[in-house]
């Protein structure tokens, strides 16, 4: 498991949309884990089009789309969807 002391702020990125089953079961697991996370939501009038430009760039065509920051390369790089969240923390 990740050791989130030495991450920045937010561990994790998540791009989400409002009303989405998903993007709140995904939140909602973070949270129980005690997990940051900064959410990029796709409907915000203001950043929107930010986010979709990059999951678009990215090849990806679904939310929520969940991200985690590497150390390595000091970017965030894709989990994948709220499957591929609750596949990483359970194994």
């Amino acid at each position: 498991m990740i050791d989130l002391t030495t991450y920045p702020l937010y561990p994790f990125e998540m791009i989400t949309q409002n009303e989405c089953i998903f993007c709140d079961r995904a939140k909602a697991l973070l949270k129980s884990k005690g997990v940051a996370f900064n959410e990029c939501s796709i409907d915000d009038p203001q950043l929107g089009s930010l986010w979709r430009a990059k999951l678009r760039a990215s090849g990806l065509k679904t939310v929520p789309q969940i991200f985690m920051y590497n150390q390595d390369t000091q970017e965030y790089d894709l989990i994948g969807g709220f499957t591929d969240l609750e596949r990483y923390f359970n194994g």
